[in-house]
């Protein structure tokens, strides 16, 4: 492990300060109205003196939702105690609804992409999912691991992935009780982490990828990530930190690996989603529509109907997708086929290109039904579509029923679901969130 210098000037205060405050009666470690939880007094108060937390982080409830923004602040600081280089933000600013400095930076530092195309959500509160994707890279940076870090044309660092899809899923069977509950964009990275011990689960081996992250745990995440790659700060802070590696065999076994509902495919390894989706990890978008075209497929997928009498019989509809994605996508729509609600889709479309940037274009979004499920601006106006009355209306998609539910677990995300700055698409799924 290195050693740098910044570095050991907080090792140093990190030791007096440690035991001065072993005698201050905890009333008076803080003066802000805010105090952690009692099993997080050491390790927050080791965030304090390092620097991981900001001087007036106590100023919310710990036991708070942190958001995506000051989640990354967190993470920038953990970055600077390491000693890793700190990208100046780019000339053109990355999103549209933050300009934070802190954001910016773990943007270039290939940490965060942000919940759409131009979209960071700032004060959208954070996953233990999101946190795992993005302290994994965090940890793949710090260890310096042979040809693991690159840089893009555009100057973004990116990560080879520290596993593949297949050892991923084995990991997280095989250790856990809800791995089908992590998305399908987060299960390497979260495998990762939990491999190394860097991340818990919280009881019951439930990793609880969808549950918020509060502001201690986040703070707490980031000092178990500095210390596990930092031998010399792991030793200086007189804090009990406990890794307990998930071990692979070493050799995974190559017939299809059970899993709780169904297999996510693991035939195929991408270093990025980009990579996945147009062949090349820099590029977002097909060039043109012949490229486009060249990289759909069509497939047919099991549908419901609803007869005139209001019986629900099976049907069948084509799909033309993005080739890469074509399995998901048929095994995305035979859940919901299978699914207890028996939803209905008397219309389905995605592919369609379009000049600008639209996941559309791309193959990897998906509107249902879009007269029941209307895309509605936050000034109140319908942009297109009818309505959307799911308790009512059998075609209108419930925020809790089979489609989300198939479109989430397959790394889909649901428009109502990503805070768009403009409003809700009911009918719209994408893989990136746009």
């Amino acid at each position: 492990m290195k050693m740098r210098l910044a570095l050991h000037k907080v090792i140093s205060l990190l030791m007096i300060i440690i035991l001065t405050t072993a005698i201050i009666p905890q009333t008076a470690l803080a003066e802000a109205s805010h105090q952690p939880s009692l099993w997080a007094i050491e390790k927050i108060e080791a965030c304090k003196i390092a620097g991981i937390v900001p001087e007036d982080f106590e100023a919310k409830p710990y036991t708070e939702s942190i958001t995506r923004r000051d989640f990354f602040e967190l993470v920038i600081n953990t970055c600077s105690l390491y000693g890793a280089d700190i990208p100046e933000p780019p000339e053109a600013h990355p999103f549209n609804d933050t300009t934070d400095t802190f954001v910016e930076q773990a943007y270039m530092l290939g940490l965060t992409n942000g919940t759409a195309k131009g979209i960071f959500s700032p004060e959208l509160p954070l996953t233990r999912e999101m946190a795992a994707t993005a302290l994994s890279k965090v940890r793949i940076l710090f260890e310096e691991e042979e040809d693991s870090v690159y840089t893009t044309p555009e100057g973004v660092i990116g990560y080879k992935l520290p596993m593949d899809a297949q050892q991923a899923e084995w990991l997280l069977n095989e250790y856990s009780s809800d791995s089908d509950q992590v998305s399908a964009w987060a299960k390497i990275y979260m495998a990762d982490l939990y491999s190394f011990g860097i991340i818990a689960g919280i009881g019951n081996n439930n990793l609880d990828p969808k549950g918020k992250l509060t502001r201690e745990q986040a703070a707490i995440l980031s000092l178990n990530t500095l210390a596990f790659c930092d031998e010399a700060f792991l030793e200086a802070s007189q804090v009990t930190f406990v890794f307990e590696k998930k071990e692979l065999p070493e050799e995974i076994p190559s017939e299809p690996i059970e899993i709780v509902s169904k297999e996510i495919p693991t035939e195929k390894t991408w270093e990025n989603e980009n990579e996945r989706i147009t062949g090349n990890r820099s590029k977002d978008q097909f060039a043109s529509r012949g490229e486009a075209d060249r990289n759909m497929e069509e497939i047919t997928i099991r549908v419901w109907n609803l007869s005139e009498s209001g019986e629900k019989i099976t049907a069948a509809q084509t799909l033309v997708v993005n080739r890469n994605y074509a399995e998901d996508v048929t095994k995305i729509f035979e859940e919901i086929y299978n699914g207890k609600e028996k939803f209905p889709i008397k219309n389905v479309s995605c592919y369609s290109y379009r000049d600008g940037n639209s996941q559309h274009s791309n193959g990897t979004a998906i509107d249902i039904n879009p007269t029941e499920n209307y895309f509605i601006l936050r000034s109140g106006k319908i942009a297109a579509g009818s309505f959307w009355e799911p308790a009512s209306n059998p075609y209108s998609i419930s925020p809790d029923g089979d489609v989300v539910r198939a479109f989430n677990k397959y790394g889909w995300k649901w428009s109502p679901d990503m805070n768009w700055p403009n409003g809700k698409d009911y009918m719209h799924f994408s893989l990136l969130g746009i």
